[in-house]
This record gives C-alpha cells, sequence and structure tokens, in this order.
C-alpha cells in the first residue's frame, strides 16, 4: 500500500481497485461444530474429538445438543464468551499522597 501514489485516485473505489489481497497462508481449522438450521441444532456428523470432550467435561449429553431448546440455549452461551485473548485491565497505580513544602504529609 505504501508504494501507491494517493493522487492518482479520484474516489475510494479508485483506490481500492489497485489493491491486491493475497489468499490466506497456513491456515488452520483448530475446531469447528456445525449449526443445523432446519432443526437448530447442532449438527454433530462432523464433531471433532476435542469438542465431544468439552461437552463431555461440561455435562452435555448429545441428546441435549440434538433437543432444540437446550441446543439453542448452549449455543447462545458460546457465542456469548469473548473471542481471542483475554485482555485484563492494567491495575491503576496509587496515587502518592502529596507532600508541603516542609516535608510533612
Amino acid at each position: 500500500v505504501d508504494d501507491l501514489d494517493y493522487d492518482d485516485h479520484d474516489s475510494v473505489e479508485g483506490y481500492y481497485k489497485h489493491l491486491k489481497v493475497s489468499r490466506p497462508e497456513n491456515s488452520v481449522l483448530e475446531n469447528h461444530i456445525g449449526w443445523d438450521h432446519k432443526k437448530d441444532t447442532f449438527d454433530l456428523s462432523q464433531i471433532s474429538r476435542e469438542m465431544k470432550s468439552i461437552f463431555k467435561n461440561a455435562g452435555i449429553k448429545k441428546k441435549e445438543l440434538e433437543d432444540k431448546t437446550t441446543a439453542i440455549l448452549i449455543a447462545k452461551s458460546i457465542l456469548s464468551q469473548p473471542v481471542g485473548p483475554v485482555r485484563r485491565p492494567k491495575p491503576k497505580k496509587k496515587e502518592k499522597k502529596s507532600e508541603n513544602k516542609s516535608g510533612e504529609k
């Protein structure tokens, strides 16, 4: 992008026409669970061992994943979780008590 001459573009469309987007490289699908939109339940046909383990450890059974009401509740719970690294706020620095001219607090 740095080598583009911005003066050559009269519009945003003209600017973007010159950009080239490459395909992703070395991408890996770490985990996925499908959703059956006709049944409003999880598609368990290609569920990974890791997802099976997660559900098992959470006490969620296959019947519950196949039940529409329960599946929607579980999906909403999963989707409400933060995505990516959790960023915790930095602790506030304690303010020093100001000293008067005589050095007393």
